[in-house]
């Protein structure tokens, strides 16, 4: 299973790949988000904690088919391993966003939030991983993605496919085009 913008990979036994952010940057982007007037959430391995409310970060929630609430043991998340921090976004705000860190980035995969996530991570490094854990090459890999956070991860992969109503670069990208992961999944390997 790959996370978080793909920055935790593990299988049933193993992690494959670990990238938390470090604390230090998790409180910098705390202290910027907080300057911009933002909460954020934390997503640990095993849970996700808001220092707070605001809509746009309530229904990015919703998308995953979450509810956004403010968290009584934020400030202790703050100190565990943090493999993505979201926010509401607005374009142009990145650098606000990751003032005074060093190893960070933003991973867009909707036009109102962001994920901030570590610089080495990200979906294509997610697959990079992967593969290697189980002796692939990207020959024998296929993604499907629908936003730009998908981007990397798509470009690595030998057959990639657009999903659904998707990101318009993501659609240019990608050589197939797909409403139904599993039904393409199933053909794929029916051709061999």
């Amino acid at each position: 299973m790959a996370t978080f913008n793909g920055c935790l990979c593990y299988t049933e036994n193993e992690i494959i790949y670990d990238t938390p952010i470090a604390p230090g940057e998790v409180r910098q982007v705390l202290q910027n988000a907080t300057a911009l007037g933002r909460p954020i959430s934390l997503a640990g391995k095993d849970r996700l904690v808001a220092n707070g409310w605001e809509e746009d970060l309530a229904d990015y929630y919703r998308l995953a088919g979450l509810e956004l609430t403010q968290s009584p043991d934020f400030d202790q998340a703050l100190d565990e391993n943090v493999y993505q921090i979201m926010l509401s976004y607005r374009p142009g705000e990145d650098e606000a966003i990751l003032q005074g860190t060093d190893h960070l980035k933003i991973a867009l995969s909707w036009d109102r939030a962001a994920d901030v996530i570590p610089a080495v991570g990200g979906k294509g490094a997610a697959i990079g991983q992967i593969l290697r854990y189980f002796g692939l090459d990207a020959s024998q890999a296929m993604a499907f993605g629908d936003n730009l956070n998908d981007l990397e991860m798509l470009r690595r992969a030998r057959v990639s496919f657009a999903v659904g109503n998707c990101n318009a670069e993501v659609s240019r990208m990608c050589k197939y085009k797909t409403n139904n992961v599993s039904n393409e999944i199933l053909n794929i390997i029916e051709k061999g």
